[in-house]
């Protein structure tokens, strides 16, 4: 009974590790991530900044996703090889690229490519941050959250939490300087989570939704940003 117990995974659980992570990260991003970046540059600080979630976000989502099995809508091994019709995430994934050089032709007048020299950068905004951030907040909040609301709230309060954790780093770069653009900003990532969680919903595979976000960063930056 006590081991039962021990392993249950409560509301409140969820908030503490919500708390914890944006505590850590908002401690990093504040105090670590400027030493970080006047000592490897723009480059070099962002993939410590992937490698530091990576070990920070992702692995703890596995173990906590293992430790609490029970307690998840999908268990590790389900939401890694559970099969999908890939039909309705390769139509979304076509929006996704009209979306972005419509965008582009609408900002630029014309479709215009933003190929990164080197192209190194697109390790960690296109292949890192599609999976520590997929892994935590689809992977295992969102998957908990399942087991204990419908899935519309589940959705949306991933999506709030995806929203939150990029509070930090918005702070950090001065972004709520500006009210309107913080606004957008925040629309925009909510309504990104939302789809994303969408997403991991309906296929029940991490895998997808990685792609998704995984390619919502390629195509915004090289055709948008």
């Amino acid at each position: 009974m006590n081991h039962k117990q021990e392993k249950s995974l409560s509301f409140f659980k969820i908030f503490l590790i919500c708390l914890m992570h944006l505590a850590i990260w908002s401690i990093y991003t504040s105090l670590l991530f400027p030493v970080i970046r006047s000592n490897l540059g723009a480059l070099g600080s962002e993939l410590v900044s992937e490698a530091v979630k990576l070990v920070l976000w992702t692995m703890p989502a596995i173990v906590f996703v293992r430790h609490y099995s029970s307690d998840m809508f999908l268990t590790l091994r389900e939401m890694l090889t559970a099969r999908f019709k890939p039909l309705p995430y390769l139509l979304l994934s076509s929006g996704v690229l009209v979306y972005s050089l419509a965008t582009s032709i609408f900002i630029n007048g014309k479709i215009t490519l933003n190929l990164p020299n080197p192209l190194s950068p697109l390790i960690g905004t296109v292949l890192l941050v599609g999976i520590t951030e997929e892994v935590l907040f689809r992977g295992f909040f969102m998957n908990a959250l399942l087991r204990k609301t419908k899935a519309a709230f589940a959705v949306i309060i991933s999506s709030l939490l995806f929203l939150v954790i990029h509070f930090p780093w918005w702070i950090y770069n001065g972004k709520f300087s500006d009210p309107l653009s913080a606004l957008v900003d925040c629309v925009a990532v909510f309504a990104l989570g939302l789809i994303f969680g969408w997403t991991f919903l309906k296929s029940r595979n991490i895998f997808v939704s990685i792609f998704v976000h995984m390619l919502w960063n390629l195509l915004l930056t090289l055709f948008v940003v």
